[in-house]
């Protein structure tokens, strides 16, 4: 981008890399966009038991997505599921239940931030760690802040809700028997709370 010949240049993001698009493009006039559904941090952990309708638990591999989505249905839950490696068609089908009622939650690693678009009242976290291809890592704050703005549609919810699953996995991702709460609950809150601290101090490319 910074060796390009363009006209006009258009990027789109969160305001964390504010200061990285200024310090390389000095003049670059900036817009500001305010979500129309302000997004809600609960203040405290929410158990399988109450998971509202219409929300979405986040875990970050197929086998703890299964996991959770197995205790929602034990619970007497009707959970979609969706993981990054589904099939298009099984994808689709399980949108295609969520979005008509057929389930009344959805169960999804962070799949759900890109490009899916679900009528979600509240996000809600079952993990605060992800594998990343080298090593198992906390979750950076902006993808929190990615997956969570997921959370309320303009028009269907005063607002939205991020909130953090307790009792499901400890501090390691190993499921738990439901009734011993994890660190995912503090870990959290702890990062949605420090959202707007957060900026881009530096940027390199990727092939």
């Amino acid at each position: 981008m910074l060796g390009a010949e363009y006209r006009h240049i258009r990027m789109a993001g969160a305001p964390d890399a504010l200061p990285l698009v200024r310090a390389a493009f000095p003049d670059a006039e900036v817009v500001v966009h305010e979500r129309l559904c302000p997004l809600e941090i609960a203040t405290k952990p929410i158990r399988l038991s109450a998971v509202p309708e219409r929300a979405a638990v986040v875990a970050f591999s197929r086998r703890a997505v299964y996991h959770v989505a197995g205790l929602l249905r034990r619970a007497g839950r009707r959970p979609a599921v969706l993981y990054g490696a589904m099939p298009p068609e099984v994808r689709r089908h399980e949108v295609a239940r969520f979005v008509a009622g057929e389930a009344d939650v959805v169960v999804a690693t962070d799949v759900i931030g890109h490009g899916i678009n679900l009528p979600v009242a509240a996000v809600i976290f079952a993990e605060t760690e992800k594998f990343d291809g080298v090593s198992r890592r906390e979750l950076s704050a902006w993808e929190v802040a990615q997956i969570a703005g997921r959370a309320g549609r303009f028009g269907l919810e005063p607002s939205g809700i991020a909130a953090a699953l307790t009792g499901v996995f400890g501090p390691v991702g190993s499921p738990q028997d439901g009734h011993q709460g994890g660190h995912s609950d503090r870990r959290c809150r702890q990062r949605c709370a420090r959202l707007p601290e957060h900026s881009l101090r530096q940027a390199r490319p990727e092939p």
